[in-house]
């Protein structure tokens, strides 16, 4: 494989949902791998000069040796961005958080309680719970993790694409939506033709989360030279191992007839569940309704007509709840959640769901005027402060977090910080024999307690998972 070839697929990988944890873990910040230097760019975008860094990032193109590679490159930061504000800003990305969170809480009290009673731990803890010493506590944890795990993977797992002979389908249509029976569960499906075959994709959040973040990585790719974002779909089209990201846009935009703007609102609105989350109805699982939508559209061919007024009449024949009728009952359910919540400042978790919630809040005011607000609204949103990981060629990964300008604002990034290492530490204690960092690249991680191998640039004395850890004071025993 050729250096450029490697660099290509390198770029991609980041690009990948994160393996193994429950949680969408890689949404929460943003990834960028950075050959090109792009300080001044992004310095005149703060200030505002939109016009000066447009024609600054163009000039940084017609310089570059490699253009693909510079594309994807400058377009990684857009995708990861729309991941974090529909994680932050959906329904459904309120669902994953909800429960990610609760985990974490559950973790984090656990290994304080643990450590209040001088118990070591042993890794990892499914390991652990077939020994007879292990405490009930650790063995209920387990199982509470294997529930949710259970219950999240139908959403955020990486489905398992089929064949299916085209015999079975009369008439030979380029794609189609389908339904897939795996493990006794029926799954809405995209279908795409091949020489012999269809291969069957099953749709579920994160292929629509995928789905929207590539779209909006076409449009900035198309804003430097819409002729090479052409040529990067079509590639990206024509690869099976990446079907999250192009399946579902393709199914929008080539079957059902619609833009990529209009593909957007769609997707959003896919994700704007109604914030009921004991109900199993179609209405509450974003694959399903984006399987009902596209076949409604489909089959009125009302892709030229504004596509909110469509989506509304198919609410209506569908007797499901408008989208103004979910922002009222999804801030409804923000407020309660406001009214039982108690923050400690010494409490990383308490701090981060207020964050949280805060910024969804903000978030509801915007869509209470336009509920389906689609793509512009993005970049108008100061969000919550994500961690930005830069991965320069050498592979050395520098974090960075916002400036901060009070001693609040430190307890936010601490929260942060300390939020997404023990989500991720999850897994690893579950599963694994050490905690790794979860910042660094797969080939250089920092296995814990060993905090010097950390190559995470925080500008700290010591690594940040261990920092974390001390918090709750637990020591850890490889099993």
């Amino acid at each position: 494989m050729t250096g450029s070839n490697y660099e290509k697929d390198f770029l991609y990988s980041l690009m990948a949902p994160s393996k193994g944890s429950l949680c969408p873990f890689s949404y929460l910040m943003t990834s960028s791998f950075e050959k090109n230097n792009f300080d001044s760019f992004r310095q005149e975008v703060f200030l505002g000069r939109v016009h000066t860094a447009y024609e600054m990032l163009l000039r940084m193109f017609e310089d570059s040796e490699d253009k693909e590679s510079f594309l994807i490159e400058a377009s990684i930061p857009a995708h990861e961005k729309r991941h974090f504000v529909d994680l932050t800003a959906t329904t459904f990305g309120l669902y994953l958080f909800k429960h990610n969170w609760a985990l974490c809480v559950s973790f984090f009290l656990l290994l304080q309680s643990l450590s209040k009673e001088g118990i070591k731990v042993s890794l990892p803890l499914r390991e652990w719970c077939k020994s007879k010493n292990c405490p009930e506590e650790v063995k209920s944890f387990v199982h509470i993790y294997e529930y949710t795990e259970k219950r999240l993977s139908k959403e955020i797992g990486i489905g398992k694409p089929e064949s299916m002979p085209k015999e079975y389908v009369p008439q030979q249509y380029d794609m189609i939506l389908t339904k897939l029976e795996a493990d006794n569960v029926t799954l809405p499906s995209v279908g795409f033709l091949g020489v012999d075959e269809y291969n069957i994709y099953p749709i579920n959040g994160l292929v629509i989360l995928e789905g929207i973040a590539t779209i909006v990585q076409y449009n900035y790719i198309s804003k430097i030279n819409k002729e090479l974002a052409d040529k990067w779909w079509e590639k990206l089209s024509n690869n099976p191992q990446l079907w999250m990201y192009w399946s579902v846009p393709n199914i929008l935009t080539k079957m059902v007839g619609l833009s990529n703007e209009q593909s957007l609102i769609v997707l959003e609105w896919a994700l704007m569940i109604p914030a009921d989350f004991t109900n199993n109805s179609p209405e509450l699982d974003p694959a399903w309704r984006l399987y009902y939508i596209a076949n409604y559209l489909a089959r009125s061919k009302k892709s030229n007509q504004n596509i909110k007024k469509s989506i509304e009449e198919f609410l209506k024949l569908q007797k499901w709840r408008t989208t103004a009728e979910v922002v009222t009952l999804t801030d409804n359910y923000i407020t309660n959640c406001f009214s039982e919540m108690k923050i400690d400042a010494n409490d990383p978790l308490s701090t981060v769901m207020h964050e949280y919630m805060l910024s969804f809040k903000r978030s509801l005011t915007v869509r209470k005027d336009n509920p389906l607000v689609g793509f512009d609204y993005l970049e108008k949103f100061d969000s919550l402060p994500p961690m930005t990981r830069t991965i320069s060629p050498d592979g050395v990964v520098s974090i960075k977090m916002k400036k901060t300008d009070s001693e609040i604002d430190e307890i936010k990034n601490q929260g942060w910080l300390s939020y997404l290492i023990i989500s991720r530490s999850i897994y690893d204690s579950i599963s694994k024999k050490h905690i790794s960092c979860p910042f660094s690249l797969e080939k250089k991680h920092s296995n814990f307690p060993h905090s010097n191998e950390c190559n995470c640039n925080l500008d700290l004395k010591n690594c940040t998972v261990s920092q974390v850890m001390q918090l709750t004071g637990v020591q850890f025993n490889q099993f």
